[in-house]
């Protein structure tokens, strides 16, 4: 590929931000298993359950949240650049699955009790 192909192929691409993984706790999402099915018939395959960012703590290296109630810390996050690299994304432990958003895995899926 010719320099200038590459340039006009980058020149294309977008500039994306985010933040950086967190590093106070270890990811615990709970098992699921899936059947998928074909011509063939069905098989089970595990799969990991993921809480989505939304409900995951948003802080600093130095546990400062860079959101709070509904609106991003302007002092930490004034554009998505800085927010990305001022900012962690905490990750959920098995414990915080099962006691803070009610997430259990049970024989055949999960069961869901957190109640907004």
């Amino acid at each position: 590929m010719s320099s200038l192909s590459m340039w006009a192929l980058l020149s294309l691409a977008g500039v994306g931000y985010a933040q950086q993984p967190g590093t106070m706790k270890t990811e615990g999402n709970p098992t699921i298993s899936v059947k998928e099915c074909g011509q063939n018939g069905c098989s089970s395959k595990d799969h990991k359950l993921v809480l989505d960012a939304n409900w995951r703590w948003i802080h600093t290296e130095d546990a400062q949240n860079c959101y709070t109630g509904n609106k991003w810390d302007n002092s930490l996050c004034a554009d998505g650049a800085a927010c990305a690299a001022k900012c962690q994304v905490e990750a959920v432990d098995s414990t915080d699955y099962e006691n803070t958003y009610g997430i259990t895995a049970i024989p055949g899926g999960v069961k869901l009790s957190f109640v907004t």
